[in-house]
């Protein structure tokens, strides 16, 4: 099976952060988004792994060279692709196994891609949406008898017997798939659409007992942190960061105790440039964010660039 990583996207959202920093680059509790992605393929025995790149892709070549699982690239020069055109682009790639599997750079989940891709086999379908059960409404609409993919939310329920729930931003494929995508595609939703109207399944694997997070908004990038200092969420955490559970902050182990006096609940530091008289409560702050003396912060991610406020 193989892996491949959607990382082009500008991450907007995210401004002024993403101005310097691709987004599958941001760090999610000090490692970032792409590495940890890729952790989570190599975990599960997925050895070839593909990611598009877009905007910034010099730092995007600049981490290759350091990461210690290797990837192999697909830029997209002249235009972003979306998801529909890097299936086009990186076909001749996608198509060197009888099946693989998609994922969102910002997306972090727990599920296990050998189960789920076992299950995709076993049915016979062409492509298969992983899914959550709806927090609302849900994203997607499928059959909950047949597990058919019925549409995106967006559209309505045009069918009677239509339930909703969350895709993750990770999908399954078999090869054939791509000789239905086409180089005009943009978005997947089309090319979903039109595996269909051929005649061919799109189910959807619904996930009853897993973890997942997107982290492309600045309130969801926050939660994953504070997720981590409540102890819901367990992720791997560099050495060189400190959690206090109890105090629910988290610090680089350099910081001076003053300093670290200074950080109020719910505050990820990965900074250690934090004067002794700040305060800061209910942020998360990136390596390389300086907070002055006196300097007072509260609800925000606070980066070398700008503080992006969580509640917007």
């Amino acid at each position: 099976m193989i892996g491949f990583i959607l990382a082009a996207g500008f991450g907007t959202r995210l401004k002024p952060l993403t101005e310097n920093v691709p987004k599958a680059l941001i760090s999610v509790c000090g490692i970032p988004l792409l590495e940890r992605n890729l952790s989570f393929f190599k975990r599960q025995d997925v050895d070839k792994i593909g990611v598009n790149v877009h905007y910034l892709p010099e730092q995007m070549y600049s981490f290759r060279e350091s990461s210690s699982v290797h990837f192999d690239i697909f830029h997209e020069k002249d235009e972003i692709r979306g998801t529909g055109g890097a299936l086009y682009f990186a076909r001749d790639f996608l198509a060197s196994d009888d099946l693989f599997c998609i994922a969102n750079a910002d997306i972090i989940s727990n599920v296990d891609i050998q189960k789920a891709a076992g299950t995709f086999l076993e049915s016979d379908c062409i492509c298969a949406l992983v899914a959550a059960p709806a927090a609302g409404n849900g994203t997607i609409l499928y059959d909950p008898d047949s597990n058919e993919y019925r549409g995106p939310h967006s559209k309505g329920r045009k069918y009677q017997n239509a339930a909703g729930a969350d895709f993750i931003g990770m999908a399954f494929y078999k090869k054939k798939v791509l000789d239905l995508v086409k180089k005009d595609d943009f978005s997947v939703l089309p090319v979903w659409e039109r595996i269909q109207d051929h005649g061919f399944s799109v189910t959807v694997l619904m996930q009853h007992d897993i973890f997942w997070r997107d982290t492309g908004t600045p309130s969801a990038l926050a939660k994953i942190h504070f997720d981590v200092l409540d102890g819901t969420v367990t992720l791997n955490i560099p050495d060189t960061v400190t959690i206090d559970y109890k105090k629910k902050i988290a610090y680089p182990s350099a910081l001076s105790s003053k300093s670290v006096s200074t950080l109020g609940k719910y505050t990820w530091a990965d900074s250690d440039k934090i004067a002794e008289t700040a305060t800061i409560k209910r942020c998360v702050v990136y390596s390389g964010a300086v907070v002055r003396e006196r300097e007072s912060f509260s609800g925000m991610i606070i980066t070398p660039w700008g503080g992006i406020p969580i509640d917007t």
